[in-house]
């Protein structure tokens, strides 16, 4: 109840004039909504004793993405967290995919500091990405 599912989010990411350089688009596994207050959960799985450093570490900053965004639509985040659904297997013939059952709930706090860092850190990688498209495809025409 009050959960949306692949619940949609769009950042403009401006220049200092204001311009649209770009937009942050994502959709969120899994938001709960309770007067003008959310919880954000981005489902993963995969093997717990190697990825739940990483989920819970300053460097993973998808919910905290997803986290800014609310809050620039005026929402309180109560929490924001990463539920690990434990995997195994390989995926071959001989060693299927399978869920382990062991479930982590890893906590992934936000703060307006670390939102603003993430904001700038996929701004950094998409200038760079921009400007490596742009010097291929003038290379490109010039063939």
């Amino acid at each position: 109840e009050n959960s949306v599912y692949e619940d949609e989010i769009v950042y403009p990411v401006k220049d200092e004039d204001g311009n649209i350089l770009f937009v942050i688009h994502g959709y969120l596994d899994n938001c709960t909504y309770t007067d003008g207050v959310v919880d954000i959960c981005d489902y993963k799985t995969g093997n717990a004793d190697k990825k739940v450093a990483y989920y819970a570490s300053e460097t993973y900053g998808q919910t905290t993405l997803y986290s800014h965004c609310k809050t620039l639509e005026g929402f309180r985040v109560n929490s924001s967290y990463v539920m690990l659904l434990g995997r195994k297997g390989t995926g071959s013939a001989s060693n299927p995919l399978h869920l382990t059952g062991n479930n982590i709930f890893i906590p992934t706090p936000y703060s307006k500091v670390r939102g603003d860092r993430v904001i700038e850190d996929m701004t950094k990688v998409a200038l760079e990405i921009s400007n490596y498209f742009r010097i291929y495809f003038l290379k490109t025409l010039a063939q």
